[in-house]
């Protein structure tokens, strides 16, 4: 592992840790000033979850020259892609979230303007950790490692991440089983990576990353296993046949 890496998941865990770790003592302690749901304890909640952000482009700032700082924030806001870029990281969203639909396996919860409308405070609610996974951590370890290894290494770093959102009462995460989350991320590592492999863009990444979080909005995800396995494995076959051809596409133009 990189002095990069190590540096950069070593401050964001502590960061997120803290911030977390002192929710979720409060809760256990009764102390309701602090605890899920206070506005105090949202705030720390907030910030534990945006940390990756947070880490990253100070790290960044801090080892890198001003155009290469100035390339990398172009890369989170600049909007400026395909339509087609647009439709697989919305689409394909859209598309895990509907695939256990098809088959009986979850059920539509809301409307699915909803979805749409839930897109850009998702972007807070989860989307803005791309700028840590996958602006730094999946493409420095696809520098040494094949891109599964990383990609799954990622998913599997990014759903210990999460952990501590189980001890905190009230989360979403409480009612989760966290073998099922890890499937998930693992799935979604492949998916967000793939997106942001082929549109070479961060900002394209969060966009992705939110969209799944909105969408889960308006379908609910399987939470059976196997099926989820199963998703899994499809959603992992398809995006390296996406990244294949785009891969190629991108030589045939040098």
């Amino acid at each position: 592992m990189s002095k990069t890496i190590g540096k950069y998941l070593a401050t964001t865990f502590i960061v997120s840790w803290l911030l977390w770790g002192s929710v979720a003592v409060a809760g256990k302690l009764g102390m309701e000033w602090l605890m899920f749901g206070s506005p105090l304890g949202m705030i720390l909640y907030v910030l534990g979850g945006i940390s990756p952000a947070i880490c990253e482009i100070t790290l960044k700032k801090k080892s890198s020259t001003k155009e290469e700082f100035k390339k990398f924030i172009k890369s989170i806001v600049n909007p400026k892609h395909s339509i087609w870029m647009y439709v697989y990281a919305i689409g394909g969203a859209m598309a895990i979230q509907a695939i256990p639909l098809l088959f009986h396996l979850t059920e539509v919860k809301q409307p699915l303007y909803i979805g749409f409308v839930m897109i850009i405070p998702m972007i807070i609610g989860g989307g803005i950790e791309e700028i840590g996974w996958r602006g730094l951590l999946q493409p420095q370890l696809e520098e040494k490692y094949p891109h599964i290894v990383a990609a799954i290494s990622v998913g599997v770093i990014w759903a210990i991440w999460h952990l501590p959102l189980w001890f905190i009462d009230g989360t979403n995460q409480q009612s989760m089983n966290f073998i099922w989350f890890c499937i998930n991320t693992i799935m979604l590592s492949f998916f967000i990576g793939s997106v942001t492999y082929v549109s070479k863009s961060i900002f394209m990444a969060i966009l992705a990353h939110a969209s799944i979080n909105a969408f889960w909005e308006v379908m609910a995800a399987t939470d059976k296993i196997i099926p989820s396995l199963l998703l899994m494995f499809f959603v992992i076959i398809v995006t390296m046949i996406i990244d294949y051809f785009a891969g190629r596409k991108a030589i045939c133009r040098k």
